[in-house]
């Protein structure tokens, strides 16, 4: 696993574990209680250290299976590309004109697009921009899961203090809507880069045609 892909799936554990302990020391849990060398306590905390990589790839799958469902639903073939003209698109990559435009291969121009035809600093850009979007996707979807997590299995003791709650309650909410609007723009930024290159692409074809003629 490349170290990008290890970033994306390291942030979000620690989200989690963290949202979710808090949420429990707001339930009258001492998350801290017992941690000791050779007590269950430490073996819990060693365990949950170790598991933060499979963690990761679990929030990670989650978000993103969400999110696909979500675009396959609104009529889209996936939320990674979103080049609108194809024909433009099949002239920049040098596609035939008999090749049918549909959903499967425009995927696949755009991704040669982006890996195969637009400068290596444009797509270093891009993947940033990219990996920013996963980053605060897997957030997002850490912190709901924690939620839910807390909601089915430690708000069942009647000893939540609320005083606590609350406030965490709120600045969780101010925190996934600022995760939330990140996610859009870093989205939003990294497609409009790939529609932007594209335009540029064949505009360049059109000029060398015009030098030639």
């Amino acid at each position: 696993m490349d170290q990008v892909r290890q970033i994306r799936l390291l942030i979000a554990p620690f989200v989690f574990i963290f949202l979710l302990g808090w949420l429990a020391h707001c339930d009258g849990y001492s998350v801290l209680s017992g941690i000791e060398p050779n007590s269950q306590g430490f073996a819990t905390l060693l365990s949950a250290a170790v598991a933060v990589l499979p963690l990761g790839f679990l929030i990670g799958t989650i978000s993103i299976a969400f999110l696909t469902a979500v675009f396959v639903l609104v009529g889209k073939y996936t939320y990674e590309t979103s080049v609108r003209d194809s024909a433009a698109l099949w002239q920049v990559i040098g596609l035939p004109n008999d090749l049918p435009i549909n959903k499967e291969n425009e995927f696949y121009a755009q991704v040669t697009l982006d890996h195969s035809v637009i400068d290596k600093n444009i797509h270093a850009w891009t993947v940033r921009r990219w990996t920013s979007f996963n980053i605060h996707l897997h957030c997002l979807a850490a912190m709901l899961i924690a939620y839910i997590i807390a909601y089915l299995f430690l708000t069942k003791t009647g000893h939540m203090n609320w005083h606590l709650y609350r406030p965490t309650l709120l600045v969780s909410a101010v925190i996934w809507l600022a995760l939330l609007f990140q996610a859009i723009r870093s989205w939003r930024q990294s497609i409009g880069m790939l529609e932007f290159q594209c335009v540029r692409q064949r505009n360049k074809i059109r000029e060398r045609g015009l030098e030639v003629s």
